[in-house]
């Protein structure tokens, strides 16, 4: 395995449709598939201020997010941790700047043919979009074959010489 520097884990950030949202709630763990946006200091996602996502963040702030990629044999896999906080979104401007971003990949995610979930938009002060301050960050990928981060797609090339991390 081989660390991402910095610019590494922003191109694959950059692209990734989905990152699972780690929390912890009066129940216990939770864990679900969200997309987001990346802005290299946060993370943005679109959650309710009611239900079980809001009652784990109501119950502790702190948050594990986790994004990968990987290739159908798994020659070729990456992945990034964040552990993070909830953090309140500031300003209107960056809200809609945000809310955009996670629109464009809802859009990505399912294409023209849903809708959504039909919801209003957000009266002002009372916006879904919530930001996760990264306190740390790190990811790993895999010695096998290279990762094209400009497009963060997966390619897989011939390994050679002789992987001397095998078990």
């Amino acid at each position: 395995m081989q660390e991402l520097d910095h610019n590494e884990i922003a191109s694959l950030l950059q692209s990734a449709p989905l990152a699972r949202l780690g929390m912890i709630g009066p129940d216990g763990p939770y864990i679900i598939p969200m997309p987001f946006y990346f802005d290299g200091e946060a993370f943005y996602m679109r959650l309710p201020q009611r239900g079980r996502k809001h009652d784990c963040l109501s119950h502790d702030p702190r948050i594990c997010i986790e994004v990968d990629g990987y290739t159908p044999d798994l020659t070729v896999y990456w992945s990034v941790i964040a552990d993070c906080v909830l953090d309140p979104v500031p300003e209107a401007a960056l809200i809609e700047t945000v809310r955009q971003k996670n629109h464009d990949k809802y859009e990505q995610l399912r294409g023209a043919s849903r809708k959504g979930h039909g919801r209003p938009k957000a009266a002002p002060g009372q916006s879904p979009i919530r930001r996760f301050a990264v306190r740390s960050i790190g990811g790993r990928r895999s010695d096998r074959g290279i990762i094209d981060f400009s497009t963060a797609e997966l390619a897989q090339q011939p390994v050679t010489g002789t992987n001397t991390n095998a078990a």
